[in-house]
C-alpha cells in the first residue's frame, strides 16, 4: 500500500497518508499524557502556567497532524521541513515556521523530501540544537523513501532538554530521526521521556479498521469499474 503513486488520480488509494494522519494525532495525544503539564497556558490564583512549546520537524501528512492537533491543545507550536512549499501548510494551521540562512529546495520525486548537502545539514543540527534548549516536546516525522530515516536530534540534544520534557519519533520503525530512541518501547533518559512506538496508528482500533476498510472497498470498486469498461 506504500507503493501507491502520489498522483491526483491515486489520492482516493492513499493507505499511508490516512494512517500517518492518526500516528500524528496520536503522537500528540502521548506526548501530552506522558508531559504531565497543561498543553494551553492557564492563569490561576496561585500563578500562571506557561503553555507547552512544541517542535515538530517534517511538514509531512503527520507532522501537520501533530501541528494542528498541539495547536488545538493550546501548545505554542513550530515547525521545520526541507521543503520551503510547506510554509504555508505550517502557518495555515498556526505554527511558526522555521528556517535556517541557507538556500536550499529539499522537495524531491513525487512531492517527497530528498538528501540535503552537508552544508544544510550542519545548519539544521545547529538550528534543532537550539530548539532543545526551548521546547517542551519535540514529535519528529522526517523520513526518506526506501532509505534510513535522517538522523537529526543527538544524544547531547537530548541532554539540553529540560528534565520532564518529552520526545515522539515517528520514524523509529526507519531506524530513527532521534540518536536515543529504541523502536517499540517508551522509556525516560536524561531526564527526557523517549516515545519510540512503531504502532500508533492501530491504538485506535475503532478507526483504522473502518480506513482500512474503506480503502480497500474503495479498490475494488475502482478495479471492477476499470474491468467492465
Amino acid at each position: 500500500m506504500d507503493c501507491v503513486p502520489r498522483i491526483s488520480r491515486a489520492q482516493v488509494f492513499d493507505a499511508l497518508s490516512s494512517m500517518a494522519n492518526i500516528a500524528g494525532y496520536r503522537a500528540v495525544v502521548e506526548a501530552a499524557h506522558h508531559f504531565g503539564r497543561f498543553f494551553t497556558g492557564q492563569i490561576t490564583a496561585a500563578g500562571k502556567v506557561p503553555p507547552a512549546k512544541v517542535l515538530v520537524i517534517g511538514g509531512g501528512v503527520a507532522g501537520l497532524s501533530a501541528i494542528g492537533t498541539a495547536r488545538g491543545m493550546g501548545a505554542i507550536v513550530r515547525g521545520f521541513d526541507t521543503r520551503e512549499a510547506v510554509r504555508e501548510q505550517i502557518q495555515s494551521l498556526g505554527g511558526e515556521f522555521l528556517t535556517i540562512n541557507i538556500k536550499e529546495e529539499g522537495e524531491g520525486a513525487g512531492g517527497y523530501a530528498k538528501e540535503m548537502s552537508k552544508e544544510f545539514l550542519q545548519a539544521e543540527m545547529d538550528l534543532f540544537s537550539k530548539q532543545c534548549k526551548e521546547v517542551d516536546i519535540i514529535i519528529s516525522t522526517a523520513l526518506i523513501p526506501g532509505k534510513r530515516a535522517p538522523r537529526l536530534i543527538t544524544e547531547d540534544m537530548i541532554r539540553s532538554m529540560r528534565p520532564g520534557s518529552v520526545v515522539v519519533d515517528l520514524a523509529a520503525e526507519a531506524g530513527g530521526n532521534i540518536e536515543t530512541t529504541k523502536p517499540g518501547e517508551c522509556y525516560t533518559k536524561h531526564g527526557v521521556v523517549h516515545i519510540g512506538y512503531v504502532d500508533l496508528p492501530s491504538s485506535h482500533d475503532k478507526v483504522e479498521p473502518k480506513v482500512m476498510i474503506c480503502l480497500f472497498f474503495i479498490i475494488a470498486i475502482s478495479f471492477h469499474l476499470e474491468f467492465i469498461r
